[in-house]
């Protein structure tokens, strides 16, 4: 399972931290879509982020469907 979100997740992994070099930063990160639901990446990305002093990273737990809701109630 590792190795299938691995490259994925060097991307989001290093977009992220330079998202939040450029903004100065934020008081937590919420993972929302289809990869908040694997733990694996939660805890990756969660370690890699937190690791520097970065914010704490949660996901709700339906978010997985988040985005998916966010499209219905905007296309409504």
């Amino acid at each position: 399972m590792e190795g299938f979100f691995r490259p994925s997740l060097s991307t989001i992994t290093s977009t992220a931290q330079a998202m939040l070099a450029r903004s100065g930063g934020a008081d937590v990160v919420v993972l929302v879509g289809g990869f908040s639901a694997s733990k694996f990446v939660r805890r990756e990305l969660a370690a890699a982020l937190e690791a520097g002093g970065g914010p704490p990273v949660v996901a709700p737990d339906y978010g997985a469907t988040a985005v998916l809701e966010g499209g219905l109630v905007l296309a409504w």
